[in-house]
């Protein structure tokens, strides 16, 4: 039920090194809904805080533990910047969507594993493999991204690049060297893709009709421009499709 929506979010350093990939769920998405969200996000990461300070031994355990995945299963360089960067999304997302992996999730995954799921995969549904869900959260990539939820009418991409290496990059200061916004269509109903689009290509859906208006679409362009906010292009996005096919070939 719902016109369900997803916006996949990639950061990166100046080399491409991904520091954060991650997915947001809009179960009623369609509209201005996710591209007013989108927006928020992208113009809200500056500080990101991530100190010690006001927390409790219980919370500090757990970002302990949940670091420890980070770095050693997910190969993240720096996971207080990575958790850092998440929690700053999800304070903006507002009340219209949610990270597709929820809180209560993490909370059951960086407890200490009851089973050994190297030695002996486990399919058993109770049982949680903490590293398959801090990567669902954290290290989403082009090739996983878009089955990690359903999706009916639509995604979008918000791209973002530091200017420095991520051995460089303040823990507690975030700033974009660079912000784009890319779009994508769903097509199939039993086995669905999705394809690049233009921004108008997503915004004149039939399901957006009655709620994205031609003077709403060229007020956002303004606003994207304000906020010196890029478009990634149907071509720019294929290409990183086809890369990724290309290296699952490999």
């Amino acid at each position: 039920m719902g016109e369900r929506t997803q916006l996949f979010i990639n950061i990166e350093d100046a080399k491409g090194d991904q520091i954060l990939g991650t997915v947001v769920h809009y179960q009623w998405g369609y509209g201005t809904v996710m591209l007013e969200s989108a927006l928020d996000i992208a113009t809200n990461m500056g500080v990101i805080g991530n100190d010690g300070y006001g927390k409790g031994a219980e919370q500090k355990s757990y970002e302990s533990a949940l670091f420890k995945l980070l770095k050693n299963n997910c190969g993240c360089k720096k996971p207080d910047l990575t958790y850092a960067l998440r929690n700053s999304i999800d304070k903006n997302i507002g009340c219209s969507g949610e990270l597709n992996v929820t809180t209560f999730e993490f909370e059951q995954a960086v407890q200490e594993p009851v089973h050994d799921f190297q030695k002996e995969p486990c399919d058993l549904i109770s049982v949680v493999d903490p590293v398959l869900v801090v990567k669902r959260a954290y290290k989403a990539k082009y090739e996983n991204f878009f089955n990690q939820c359903d999706n009916n009418d639509g995604l979008m991409f918000i791209n973002m690049k530091t200017a420095e290496s991520i051995e460089n990059v303040n823990s507690s200061y975030w700033d974009a060297s660079e912000i784009k916004f890319g779009f994508g269509l769903i097509t199939g109903i039993m086995n669905p893709e999705w394809h690049p689009a233009t921004f108008e290509q997503y915004a004149r859906q039939d399901i957006n009709r009655d709620d994205i208006s031609d003077e709403f679409i060229e007020n956002y362009k303004l606003l994207l421009k304000k906020y010196e906010i890029e478009m990634l292009s149907p071509d720019e996005l294929y290409s990183r499709k086809q890369d990724v096919k290309q290296l699952i070939k490999e």
